[in-house]
């Protein structure tokens, strides 16, 4: 990594200091920007298979409304229940909660592949709660995984999941 890619990954980054100073950019930006090109690569390679999982859910201009309050809430839910996390990269958080909302709306139509889908997901998060990440993933993407965005990604997903279902009832 250049000087200059460091350097302004570390401006974009989500940075607990930084954003309590001020810089609430980095509450969006801080999903955006990589480690490196493998864990960018990781991140685009899952995004891809939640868009072939659930195309209902990530289709549309509704997508980057629903991608956009998946980072601020996930940002916004590290900031306030893990004051200890300094600082983080990545997508993965969102991206477990889009397979929360995926799961979810499956129930709906599809009831047993979605009953299986979050029982996956809840098993992984409460693995990754209680032994860390899944084995591989650092080697796989080169840095720390912070289990906690994934927690939190998927907790924002179910509060969007919610906040949408009482949207629609309440147009009806």
């Amino acid at each position: 990594m250049t000087l200059v890619e460091q350097n302004l990954g570390e401006l974009f980054r989500y940075e607990r200091a930084a954003v309590l100073q001020g810089q609430l950019w980095r509450l969006i930006s801080g999903h955006l920007v990589h480690a490196g090109l493998t864990h960018w690569l990781m991140n685009m390679a899952a995004l891809g298979l939640m868009c072939l999982l659930f195309p209902t859910v990530l289709c549309g201009w509704r997508a980057v409304l629903f991608l956009f309050s998946l980072c601020l809430m996930t940002s916004l839910g590290l900031l306030l229940f893990y004051p200890q996390l300094g600082w983080f990269v990545g997508l993965s958080g969102v991206l477990h909660g889009v397979f929360a909302v995926g799961a979810l709306r499956l129930l709906a139509t599809e009831r047993l592949y979605g009953l299986l889908l979050l029982g996956l997901l809840v098993i992984k998060l409460g693995f990754e709660q209680m032994y860390g990440a899944v084995p591989g993933s650092r080697s796989m993407t080169g840095v720390g995984v912070v289990v906690e965005a994934h927690l939190v990604g998927a907790l924002s997903g179910v509060v969007c999941w919610v906040l949408a279902g009482s949207i629609c009832r309440r147009r009806r």
